[in-house]
């Protein structure tokens, strides 16, 4: 392949991410709106899935700093919001043990307790900022032994105990996603139909098999695989239309805060579901305006990237392509997605 045909292949917008992150948050809240007893898709070790992909292609592009730069500012303003609006709503007890709970989730579940996973999250960066100092994510096979490790101890070993009990199911989510960026050329060449079938149909299987908790080593194997059909189709399947705003990220962190004040009046089901959407979306129309859209920006502050032309597009946070010392090809966008 020429190198003009790899570039391209790396420049691609998948709009598809964009999609698949609101439907695992639209999940996330029908999980705790108790509207079906299972899922179609596990959504929180999917949307580690899609972190892998995102954050290979960061480390590949930016220098260390600028990568925690990046994801800081991506993750920290909503989070740290969010502890306030706790504060003031329920005082300053909840927020500490919000807190509490996001750096070691374990104890007393807080009304928020969705930020739970973020510290996971937070922990596979550094993870991925280690591996790549040390220069091993230049063979393709780190990322595959890595994936493979975690996803067989997840299908064939008991979780630990604690808050170790997700991170085996969690990491082999993130490492999938390191296989599929690295991957993502012989990924494309696969038929968009065939993409989608594979997709559908996984989903319609996972959507068969009972689901108790995130980590479960029953299912851990069907998991992997639907992240794995997830991933395909966002890179291979029929290119959907570009999402106006990223509302995935805060309609996670703030639809417990408002299912707070109906637990006790409304029952679980259809209608706790469609008024935590029709409450919680405008809030997060609010703070994707005030708030995530803001902070985003003031990621050019800090890059220092003269031989790109530089496209920002604030609803997406999908890196592209690691830097060159070669100026783009004539032709060829250049844009850069939120890493």
């Amino acid at each position: 392949m020429s190198n003009p045909e790899k570039m391209e292949i790396t420049l691609k917008h998948y709009n598809n991410f964009d999609w698949m992150r609101l439907l695992l948050a639209v999940q996330v809240v029908a999980i705790h709106s108790g509207l079906f007893p299972t899922v179609f898709i596990n959504p929180v070790p999917g949307f580690l899935a899609i972190t892998g992909f995102v954050v290979m292609g960061s480390i590949e592009r930016n220098p260390i700093k600028q990568f925690f730069i990046n994801r800081a500012l991506r993750v920290l303003p909503t989070l740290l919001v969010s502890f306030v609006a706790i504060w003031i709503i329920f005082g300053h007890a909840e927020s500490i043990k919000t807190i509490k709970y996001w750096l070691f989730p374990a104890g007393d579940i807080p009304i928020n307790a969705v930020v739970w996973s973020l510290i996971y999250e937070e922990f596979f960066y550094a993870v991925t900022a280690i591996i790549f100092a040390f220069g091993l994510y230049r063979s393709n096979r780190t990322a595959i032994v890595l994936a493979i490790v975690f996803g067989l101890t997840a299908m064939l070993f008991a979780f630990p105990p604690g808050i170790l009990r997700p991170a085996i199911l969690l990491g082999a989510a993130f490492f999938l996603g390191n296989v599929a960026w690295k991957f993502q050329g012989l990924i494309r060449r696969i038929h968009p139909i065939i993409a989608t079938v594979f997709f559908v149909v996984m989903l319609a299987f996972v959507f068969t098999l009972p689901y108790e908790r995130v980590a479960d080593p029953y299912r851990a194997g069907w998991d992997l695989l639907c992240f794995a059909a997830m991933l395909v189709f966002c890179i291979a399947g029929p290119r959907l239309p570009r999402v106006a705003m990223d509302l995935s990220y805060s309609l996670y962190l703030t639809h417990c805060i408002v299912r707070a004040f109906f637990i006790d009046t409304i029952p679980l089901g259809f209608d706790m579901f469609w008024r935590l959407l029709l409450i919680s979306l405008p809030i997060c129309v609010a703070s994707w305006y005030l708030i995530e859209s803001p902070a985003l920006s003031l990621k050019k502050k800090f890059r220092r990237d003269p031989l790109v032309n530089t496209h920002e597009n604030k609803h997406a946070d999908l890196p592209l392509t690691p830097m060159t010392d070669k100026a783009p090809q004539k032709g060829l966008e250049v844009r850069r997605q939120h890493d």
